[in-house]
């Protein structure tokens, strides 16, 4: 268990021991934010912070989706474009994740919770695992439905899970 004094630091250094770059950003509010750059695919990253005066680590990570996918969704008329975010967000509810779809497909946010009382490394490596494999899977849909693309374009998500 992680004393709660030294909670940021500690966990900025178990994540230095497994991803090759991670970067501690300041922001008033969060106690701790810290970035894992990479962390699913070239471009897409992941925030593990913890909200000022709240028990609970964030994990977050943001996905935008390409021009190409952007551009045939605008596209779609109003009843397409629910009949797909309603698609994803059943993918997403199969695999009990927490999860934030744009009505326009800008964007899709998957969030993860690890409450101060359980968080230990391994509970904490478990959540960000969850995470990159959601990630890995929601890019499959997307590719199989619109077609292929490289890397999703850089995306650092804005932890607004925590409203």
């Amino acid at each position: 268990m992680v004393k709660k004094k030294s909670f940021g630091i500690t966990i900025k250094k178990w994540l230095d021991e497994e991803f090759p770059k991670t970067i501690l950003t300041s922001d008033d509010q969060f106690e701790f934010s810290i970035e894992i750059e990479n962390a699913v695919v070239k471009g897409l990253n992941i925030v593990i912070s913890q909200p000022k005066e709240k028990n609970v680590v964030g994990i977050v990570c943001q996905l935008r989706l390409p021009k190409d996918v952007t551009n045939i969704v605008k596209e779609f008329t109003d009843e397409q474009k629910v009949k797909l975010t309603q698609s994803l967000h059943r993918e997403l509810l199969k695999m009990i994740q927490d999860h934030t779809v744009d009505k326009n497909l800008d964007f899709v946010l998957i969030t993860e919770r690890v409450y101060f009382d359980n968080l230990n490394r391994q509970k904490l490596m478990d959540g960000i695992t969850k995470i990159r494999n959601v990630m890995l899977y929601l890019i499959s849909l997307i590719r199989d439905k619109f077609g292929g693309f490289d890397t999703p374009p850089p995306s650092t998500p804005d932890n607004s899970m925590y409203g």
